[in-house]
């Protein structure tokens, strides 16, 4: 996750000076033809590195820890307080930060993990639907 955010962050003001270094070599051209090209390759140079960075700064910025426990949040609220892994893994990827999130909350009592028909269930009580009897005096 770090290193997505510092690579992201390091691509995109790379690519942001490149595009500075062309505009500088496209307003200082006065009829020479080598700077417009060296303009051309610095500006050129600079939009993928420009788009590449803000799409890793933004796949490091969505696994950071409190916006994995937000998004699994959501998924528990929309499916009743029952996740299995295939339905984590299809939503947010399986992979260790959500794991370490997944363990996290089972440790502070968010979920508990239970295993049934052979299959891994991250139960959510919260989300759960209660059934209240109400008792008329």
């Amino acid at each position: 996750m770090i290193y997505k955010i510092v690579t992201g962050t390091a691509m995109i003001v790379t690519g942001m000076f490149s595009e500075l270094m062309a505009l500088l070599f496209a307003v200082t051209y006065s009829g020479a033809s080598s700077r417009i090209i060296a303009g051309g390759i610095f500006f050129i140079a600079g939009i993928p590195l420009t788009i590449f960075g803000f799409i890793i700064f933004k796949s490091g910025m969505l696994q950071r820890p409190v916006i994995v426990q937000k998004e699994l949040l959501k998924l528990a609220a929309e499916n009743k307080g029952e996740l299995t892994e295939e339905l984590i893994s299809g939503s947010t990827g399986l992979d260790s930060i959500v794991l370490y999130e997944l363990n996290d909350m089972i440790k502070k009592r968010i979920a508990r993990k239970e295993e049934k028909n052979g299959r891994t269930y991250y139960i959510f009580p919260k989300f759960q639907p209660e059934y209240v009897i109400i008792k008329c005096p």
